[in-house]
C-alpha cells in the first residue's frame, strides 16, 4: 500500500465516512460468510458507512498526499483495526484503475504471521475504505529513529521473520517490491508483519495470461 500506519498525527482529518457516502458501495472481502445485505447502508441514513459496517473510527495513525490511515474499532472482528481511507478526488487516477484493485487483488489471497492481514475493502462514491490488521508498535522505522538502533537478538528475529514472509510471497508469485523499514510494522508482541503491497505484482497470475 502506498501509506503505512504508522506514528499518530495531529493534523487535521479530513470528512471521513460522512453521509456522502451513502451510495451502495462494493465490498471486497477476505472471507467468504459475510452478510451481502449489509453492504448498503440503512434507509434511514443515520449510520455512516463504516458505522454500517461494524466499525468506529479512533485517531489518525498515518496521513498521506491523498490517504488517511486511522485506528478504529471492529464490532465484527472485536478488536482494533487500521482503516486505510482513500479519496477518488484525490488520488490520481491510474492508482485508482490499476494499483489500488491490483494490491486489493495480491494482498486478500495471503494468509501469513507477518504480513498484515487484510480484512476487508469497501467502495464508495467518494472514497475507497481498505479495512486491516492493526499493528500496535508501529513501523520498524519508528522504533530506530526512537531508539537509535536495534540490537542482535531483534534484528536476528525480525530478519528470519521478513525472509519467512518474502519466501511464502514468492512461492505464490507475488513480489512485493517496496520493502522498506516503514513497511515493516511491528506487532504487540514484537513480531516482524510486511505491509503495504501497493507496487506488488502476482508474476503467477501473469504468466498464466500468457
Amino acid at each position: 500500500m502506498t501509506t503505512s500506519h504508522r506514528q499518530q498525527s495531529r493534523s487535521k482529518s479530513m470528512s471521513l465516512g460522512t453521509r456522502q457516502d451513502r451510495p451502495k458501495s462494493n465490498v471486497w472481502k477476505a472471507d467468504t460468510d459475510y452478510d451481502k445485505g449489509k453492504e448498503f447502508i440503512e434507509a434511514d441514513g443515520k449510520m455512516t458507512v463504516l458505522e454500517s459496517h461494524g466499525y468506529t473510527l479512533g485517531s489518525i495513525i498515518g496521513m498521506g498526499s491523498y490517504a488517511t490511515v486511522k485506528l478504529a474499532k471492529s464490532a465484527r472482528h472485536s478488536c482494533d483495526v487500521a482503516i486505510k481511507i482513500i479519496s477518488k478526488m484525490q488520488a490520481p487516477s491510474d492508482y485508482l484503475k490499476k494499483f489500488l484493485p491490483r494490491e486489493v487483488e495480491v494482498v486478500k489471497g495471503l494468509k501469513h504471521p507477518n504480513l498484515i492481514k487484510f480484512l476487508q475493502a469497501i467502495e464508495t462514491t467518494h472514497r475507497v475504505y481498505i479495512v486491516m490488521e492493526y499493528a500496535e508498535k508501529g513501523s520498524l522505522l519508528d522504533i530506530i529513529r526512537k531508539e537509535g538502533y536495534i540490537d542482535e537478538t531483534r534484528s536476528r528475529k525480525w530478519f528470519g521473520q521478513l525472509v519467512d514472509a518474502i519466501n511464502y510471497c514468492h512461492e505464490r508469485g507475488v513480489v512485493h517490491r517496496d520493502i522498506k523499514c516503514e513497511n515493516l510494522l511491528i506487532n504487540t508482541e514484537y513480531n516482524i508483519k510486511l505491509s503495504d503491497f501497493g507496487f506488488a505484482r502476482n508474476h503467477m497470475r501473469y504468466r498464466t495470461r500468457q
